[in-house]
């Protein structure tokens, strides 16, 4: 099986989950080689190629399919911690949502991720 990251654009995620609730954020910690933790070298913050620091958001959603709750966490670029705009709870939407999978492995499967352009409020992002 090939290992290359393929991923599927699921848009603001209506179309797959029928709740998605902000839990909490946290700092997307970027890769730290075995050479950095050697030299006792700090973790930082990911950031994208624009220099905009990455997220990692955790949502409870409830898949539309299934009916099934669950929690994800999807990978954010943004100057702010989401933390700051989002209370638990609050219901959010996304700019181009996609889903990945990489990484199979024998009995675990594949390794599946989130990531977007970004978060919003549903409401405001209902009006775009």
């Amino acid at each position: 099986m090939d290992s290359e990251m393929q991923s599927i654009t699921l848009g603001d995620g209506t179309q797959s989950f029928a709740d998605v609730a902000f839990d909490s954020a946290m700092p997307k910690m970027a890769f730290q080689t075995k050479e950095d933790r050697d030299a006792g070298r700090p973790r930082t913050q990911d950031k994208n190629n624009d220099g905009v620091n990455k997220w990692q958001v955790r949502l409870n959603v409830t898949y539309r399919d299934t009916n099934r709750g669950d929690f994800i966490l999807v990978s954010v670029a943004s100057n702010d911690d989401p933390s700051q705009r989002f209370a638990r709870g609050d219901v959010v939407s996304f700019d181009n949502l996609r889903v990945g999978a990489n990484g199979y492995r024998e009995r675990a499967g594949f390794s599946w991720f989130y990531f977007a352009d970004a978060v919003h409020p549903a409401a405001v992002a209902a009006k775009s």
